[in-house]
């Protein structure tokens, strides 16, 4: 369990190391865009019908 552990954490750092290089506004950037999108799939989400919860 420890290894898997492990190697998801080696995996994370490998898949979010390019944050690292970014300028302060290009994080701001991402944020916005980020905050965007999230604000468009809770718009979506508000028009699907409901599902009880386990159905699909």
């Amino acid at each position: 369990m420890y290894r898997q552990l492990d190697r998801m954490r080696v995996d994370l750092k490998a898949r979010t190391a390019w944050m690292d290089g970014l300028t302060e506004e290009e994080v701001a950037e991402v944020l916005r865009g980020l905050a965007e999108c999230i604000d468009a799939v809770q718009a979506a989400g508000g028009d699907a019908p409901d599902h009880r919860e386990g159905a699909a």
